[in-house]
């Protein structure tokens, strides 16, 4: 299974999360890794960090690699890798 840091991708597996967008942020200095899923691409902001009406995000922090890779595996997650950007209104915190 890959995993992709930094990158917007849709979940294509057939669990209730089929068709969300998930996308797995870093910090400096930190080994955690924080996983957002929405059920928008933009992740719950427009550009300006401007909430956006009806959507629905969910947030997970994962210890380490293997923690995420679980998470992953439990879920039963497919996920197809977007070339879009990470959303603009992310804090720029990343590594």
């Amino acid at each position: 299974m890959e995993i992709k840091v930094h990158t917007v991708g849709r979940i294509t597996a057939e669990d209730r999360f089929n068709g969300w967008y998930v996308f797995i942020q870093t910090y400096k200095n930190s080994e955690h890794f924080l996983v957002l899923k929405a059920n928008t691409k933009q992740f719950g902001a427009d550009e300006k960090g401007n909430g956006i009406e009806g959507t629905i995000v969910y947030d997970s922090w994962m210890p380490d690699m293997v923690s995420l890779e679980n998470y992953f595996e439990v879920n039963g997650w497919d996920v197809e890798w977007l070339d879009d950007p990470k959303p603009e209104w992310l804090e720029d915190e990343t590594d």
